[in-house]
């Protein structure tokens, strides 16, 4: 488990994981160290109760780690593109969890969905797309200085 402890919910639930057997609480870390936990990972599972768009489910998807999340999933993104699943309650993340740990070779195919999405939308190939949407105004001309 890693992130910013951010109020008393977070406290309560950093208490219940110093104290766990089979938990690790890491904290608030740098990205390379995340990416680096990310790796290793089989499963990604994300319990805020809302966010923007985290870039956690970005660095998951491109260490082929499925998401599961509790209540986020900006714009369908999760389920449209069987990048994991939204699991909106505990029950259902518990068994989802539970489902997917039994059935390896499910992870390791959606993972690989994961990481195909994750270079198709999210890598450096998008460049020249990123840059067009930056430094080109709406008539069609670039504005943007080489």
């Amino acid at each position: 488990m890693a992130g910013k402890v951010l109020s008393r919910y977070g406290e309560e639930i950093k208490a219940k994981a110093d104290n766990a057997e089979n938990l690790v609480y890491h904290g608030e870390l740098p990205l390379d160290e995340i990416n680096r936990l990310m790796s290793k990972a089989h499963l990604f599972v994300n319990t805020s109760k809302y966010e923007g768009f985290p870039n956690t489910f970005i660095q998951a998807w491109m260490n082929k780690t499925p998401v599961l999340s509790l209540n986020v999933d900006p714009d369908d993104i999760i389920e449209r593109n069987g990048l994991g699943k939204l699991c909106g309650d505990f029950n259902t993340l518990k068994a989802t969890i539970e489902r997917m740990i039994q059935n390896d070779s499910d992870i390791q195919t959606i993972g690989e969905q994961c990481r195909t999405f994750a270079v198709d939308y999210f890598s450096l190939r998008n460049i020249e797309k990123l840059y067009k949407l930056i430094c080109v105004d709406y008539s069609g001309v670039i504005n943007c200085e080489k």
